[in-house]
């Protein structure tokens, strides 16, 4: 029962019906009353198929297409706050020491609803701080000397994350090497499932970055000088 724009049936033919004719051209015969045999689709397939929605709306009153729509909502939510406190340790000499930290929630929701359509969640926590220590020598030189350490960690799961691979009944040489996910499957003419990032992830992410900076200036008559060092030591670890 599937029409063309101008309400022709689509003639569906049998792939094992293929003949070669006398002129050299090639034809097939068409499935008895338009319809493919239940024996002749894959089961596994079928199985697949069975996740995608029913359609929400009536579509093109001839074709059918366009019966189905999904506005999903992408959502983010961010916590942050800063503490800061500042010390006078001395006329010459000053410290404050800031902790910071952020904490995001985002959600990408895939092309349809259910597992097998895509999206995922990320999470990214990050934890900074600052200590800062300065001292005046002279009215000619000052010295600086920060320490600093950024802690990040971010996590990905996907929706489908904890699917049975083998309840679509794929063969076990792959459902014994597959992530527990909803497989990805890409058509000609249909929106096929999709499982990119975060939807194909258990992901785990930890960063730290310490950093280690020191310097003295000094004016000098109509010269400013500066000395110093800066250390930054970068740890990368995924699970």
């Amino acid at each position: 029962q599937t029409h063309a724009a101008n309400g022709s049936l689509i003639t569906i033919y049998d792939p094992s019906t293929l003949q070669t004719l006398a002129n050299g051209t090639y034809q097939r015969s068409p499935f008895p009353n338009n319809t493919i045999p239940a024996s002749q689709i894959n089961p596994v397939s079928a199985a697949a198929a069975k996740y995608y929605p029913a359609p929400n709306l009536p579509g093109n009153p001839v074709t059918g297409a366009l019966n189905f729509v999904y506005a999903p909502e992408q959502t983010v939510t961010i916590n942050k706050f800063d503490v800061r406190g500042d010390y006078n340790l001395t006329d010459k000499t000053r410290l404050f020491d800031r902790f910071s930290q952020e904490r995001d929630t985002r959600f990408t929701p895939g092309a349809m609803p259910g597992a097998f359509a895509g999206g995922g969640w990320v999470w990214d926590t990050f934890t900074q701080e600052v200590i800062d220590l300065n001292h005046v020598f002279s009215s000619s030189t000052v010295a600086d000397l920060n320490i600093s350490g950024l802690r990040a960690k971010a996590i990905q799961k996907g929706v489908s994350y904890g699917f049975n691979v083998a309840s679509l009944g794929l063969p076990p040489s792959f459902t014994s090497v597959a992530l527990p996910y909803f497989p990805q499957y890409t058509m000609s003419d249909v929106l096929g499932t999709d499982q990119a990032a975060p939807a194909n992830a258990l992901q785990t992410q930890p960063r730290n970055v310490f950093n280690l900076e020191g310097s003295v200036s000094h004016q000098q008559g109509k010269h400013a000088l500066k000395f110093g060092i800066d250390s930054r030591w970068f740890h990368f670890n995924e699970d």
